[in-house]
């Protein structure tokens, strides 16, 4: 016989000697457990013949408390349904513990609101006093706005002349002609004409917004550059980014309300009719965005003032309507003003919508974050600049003047 099959059949030999060992183990093992339940059936037995009443009576100390639970969960039971039948309607609608401590929460948290809003009105009309008093803190008011509204007008330029020149150019890509007007872009080509493609309604409308998208990027990068000559432009790159921001998305809403310009672009390329899902949502987002751009860019605002004391939280809401509101407000009226006698409906409304950037301001300026602010060193003065005024001044003067009968690009 080979050795191989030897040791295979001694192998097996084995297996089955540990299998009938295991099966001996198990059957004592399982033997053991019924005789311990037998005998504990028995005890049971012995017990209620010696004493009836141990069934209903617990001998252990775990089996009282758990018969103390039981009474417990019966005896809530029992009020609960008491209480159901006494007023169903207030045993369904009761109010929960935790609901009455929010209710308490909340109550004082507009108490603490309604002190601080008490208190920043009184230390408002202290300023007030103040500043009708100080000579120094009026001048410095009247400076930051008229700086501020230089910048403003300025940066509104700017990024309107490249909002304007990007769409001539993209337009006489597809040799479409443009008459370039100091208020509007006029297409003199009648409205079916076969140059007006998809593809280049969707790019000429779209490239203008998209550009100036990217120039408010590179601006609120020039805005954080560590360099001095750069920093002191800081106000100008700081409008320029909302300005930026607002002929994105602000033209969107102008568009959706006029049905003119940008939303062209999202007409032609989704080929879509007004009121359509897809222009509500970005209508929705355009509004959401300017907003959340207004609100964060509260801090950006405080650190380019030129003023550590109007910064100061005593100070600070006059900073904030000096610096931010009044200069957008200005803004507007200018706009108006040269566009006249002819205004275009689209470009106040541009006018208009910087304010969901800045009136967010009015919110967050005198947050707890920003309490020490004047005392971080970051803020740097700055001499006033009537040479950004008058240059301000006489390019609204130019502007309007060579665009007054317009300039033609075919």
């Amino acid at each position: 016989m080979p050795r191989r099959y030897r040791d295979t059949k001694a192998a097996r030999e084995r297996q089955r000697e540990e299998l009938r060992r295991k099966k001996l183990k198990s059957k004592s093992y399982r033997r053991h457990i019924r005789d311990k339940e037998r005998q504990k059936f028995w005890s049971k037995i012995a017990r209620y013949l010696r004493d009836p009443l141990s069934l209903v009576r617990p001998q252990t100390e775990e089996a009282k408390r758990a018969k103390q639970i039981r009474k417990r969960v019966r005896h809530d039971r029992l009020l609960k349904a008491a209480d159901f039948f006494r007023n169903p309607f207030k045993a369904i609608f009761r109010s929960h513990p935790l609901r009455e401590e929010r209710k308490r929460i909340m109550y004082l948290e507009k108490v603490r609101h309604r002190e601080e809003r008490q208190l920043a009105k009184d230390e408002t009309k202290l300023a007030w006093k103040e500043v009708r008093s100080s000579r120094e803190l009026r001048k410095s008011i009247f400076r930051e706005f008229v700086q501020s509204s230089a910048w403003y007008l300025l940066a509104a330029l700017i990024v309107y002349i490249v909002y304007q020149a990007v769409t001539i150019i993209v337009a006489n890509a597809y040799d479409i002609p443009v008459i370039w007007r100091y208020s509007r872009l006029v297409f003199p080509l009648y409205t079916w004409s076969p140059l007006y493609t998809r593809q280049a309604l969707v790019v000429i409308f779209a490239s203008g917004p998209v550009v100036v998208f990217l120039l408010a990027l590179f601006s609120l990068r020039m805005v954080f550059a560590k360099n001095k000559s750069k920093s002191r432009l800081n106000l100008l790159f700081l409008w320029m980014f909302i300005h930026g921001i607002n002929m994105f998305f602000g033209a969107y809403i102008a568009g959706i309300l006029t049905r003119t310009e940008f939303v062209y672009a999202s007409e032609w390329l989704f080929l879509s009719n007004p009121g359509d899902i897809e222009e509500i949502i970005f209508g929705m987002l355009s509004i959401a965005a300017l907003i959340f751009t207004g609100r964060q860019s509260v801090l950006l605002f405080l650190l380019s003032s030129g003023s550590i004391t109007l910064v100061r939280p005593r100070y600070r809401l006059f900073f904030v309507i000096s610096f931010i509101i009044l200069p957008w407000m200005a803004g507007v009226i200018l706009f108006f003003v040269i566009t006249l006698p002819h205004y275009y409906i689209p470009l106040i409304l541009k006018t208009l919508t910087p304010g969901l950037v800045v009136l967010p301001t009015l919110i967050r300026y005198n947050s707890i974050e920003y309490e020490t602010l004047h005392e971080s060193g970051l803020i740097r003065r700055r001499s006033f600049r009537w040479g950004v005024i008058i240059f301000v001044i006489a390019l609204l003067f130019f502007y309007r003047l060579i665009l007054n009968w317009g300039i033609e690009f075919k």
